[in-house]
């Protein structure tokens, strides 16, 4: 068998060579990291950036793809804590860490305003609310059919008559929509009681639902998206019926006797008071929604769309307009074609909804960054470059026969929540212009809801 020296070695002289061991490690740490450590930390590095890269800004989180990056990248720290290529690693994850809360961008009060506008109108409709409010209560003990003092337990259908019930007005102060609402041979209900104490199917399927309930809605696109859980109901007993007061596909399949009632008023307390009105032209109307555009005029940034705006300032409108919900200015702003078609308005209302919401929840400022170069979508327009190989001639003759000329531009977007920090992805709108319609302005044409 072969023995190398060490095994002859006496114990002093290992001592001492362990004693001179760091040298050799200090040795091993001028060496610097294998070709193979630097290789997968700089592969792990790399895929976190590639994160960075995709969230464009948004915040992330950035230990799902650089928690492997991390741990490799500060084990070689420790090993060789002066290498230029380690420290280069570790400053590419520092950099990574800093954006993974998103880009900033500083928010003045002038951009919060409509929140603080928002406030006072919330305020101001919700005085008149409870100014209409009291006053149906007075118009409701008044009522020649009669109200029911006390709505729970509902009055049993089985041991009083009918005469004695139809036409009564009722309010019903545990109305829970859309939460209790079921559906029965295809009308719409929400019930409001229980087994133990009655039940009162309201209907949903009325006209008089209908009219209160797009008064409410107004108030929610127009004043605030913001409504309380708390709702009250106030409507006529029209009748009996047996009905599975139920839904979702675990209902328990019973069938209860409940009084039907049809809506004629929402109350939100201290929010809104929604009431259906025939004689309306929308079926109903909210207090103080016939004062609401004088309220809100004050508070206004702009009012209309110059027809010389350019491109980043017609966003910066578009945004303004719907954070101050002048639903007016936001259709002004919006492609004249997209209101082509017997569902153009409904589409452009709802897109309108899911704005306020965003306001509400989501960001607090949409900020314009980027804004391309116009295109030609139809006809012909000749740049400088063209007319340098063109004559008048060939210029005339094109014209004569193209379209009438219709141009693009993109416009890329941010939102900022009211820290200043970025909190989705960039969004691109589109805009459109028609050389001889429309005034031949701008357009937003597509990229909405913001």
């Amino acid at each position: 068998m072969r023995r190398t020296w060490l095994a002859y070695a006496s114990v002093p002289v290992l001592l001492a060579l362990l004693m001179l061991s760091p040298p050799l490690l200090a040795a091993e740490e001028d060496k610097g990291p294998s070709k193979r450590e630097l290789s997968a930390a700089t592969y792990y590095t790399e895929q976190m950036e590639r994160a960075a890269k995709r969230a464009r800004g948004k915040s992330f989180s950035p230990k799902r793809d650089g928690a492997e990056a991390m741990r490799r990248v500060k084990e070689l720290l420790k090993k060789y804590p002066k290498d230029e290529r380690v420290l280069a690693l570790k400053e590419r994850i520092r950099k990574v860490l800093v954006k993974a809360s998103g880009d900033t961008f500083e928010i003045t009060e002038a951009m919060l305003a409509y929140r603080e506008h928002e406030k006072a109108l919330r305020e101001k409709v919700a005085e008149k609310a409870t100014e209409r409010w009291a006053a149906l209560q007075a118009e409701l003990e008044q009522d020649p059919k009669g109200l029911i003092a006390n709505s729970i337990p509902a009055p049993d259908p089985e041991r009083t008559p009918m005469a004695e019930l139809e036409g009564k007005l009722v309010v019903l102060s545990d109305f829970r929509y859309p939460e209790h609402e079921f559906t029965n041979s295809g009308a719409q209900y929400v019930r409001v009681g229980s087994p133990a104490v009655g039940y009162y199917f309201v209907r949903l399927s009325s006209r008089a639902w209908t009219g209160a309930y797009a008064a409410l809605r107004r108030y929610r696109d127009l004043v605030s998206p913001r409504l309380t859980d708390s709702w009250t109901v106030v409507g006529r007993i029209s009748g009996v019926n047996c009905l599975v007061p139920h839904a979702g596909e675990n209902a328990a399949y019973t069938a209860y006797i409940g009084l039907e009632v049809d809506p004629i008023a929402i109350h939100l307390p201290g929010v809104i008071v929604a009431e259906f009105d025939a004689s309306h032209a929308m079926g109903g109307r909210f207090a103080g929604e016939d004062q609401l555009e004088s309220l809100k005029r004050a508070s206004y940034t702009y009012t209309e769309v110059p027809p010389d705006v350019t491109p980043r300032k017609l966003v910066e409108i578009f945004a303004t307009a719907i954070k101050e919900k002048n639903y007016d200015l936001y259709i002004a702003c919006i492609n004249p074609e997209m209101w082509r078609g017997p569902k153009s308005g409904a589409r452009l209302r709802y897109y309108w909804g899911i704005n306020q919401r965003r306001f509400a929840q989501t960001y607090a400022h949409v900020e314009p960054f980027e804004v391309g170069k116009p295109y030609v979508l139809k006809g012909a327009r000749i740049d400088e470059d063209e007319a340098v190989f063109l004559s008048d001639e060939d210029v005339k003759k094109i014209r004569q026969h193209a379209d009438d000329l219709v141009e693009g531009v993109e416009v890329k977007i941010k939102h900022y929540n009211a820290r200043g920090r970025q909190v989705l992805m960039p969004n691109t709108v589109k805009l459109r212009r028609y050389e001889k319609k429309h005034g031949g302005r701008w357009f937003i044409d597509t990229g909405f809801p913001l």
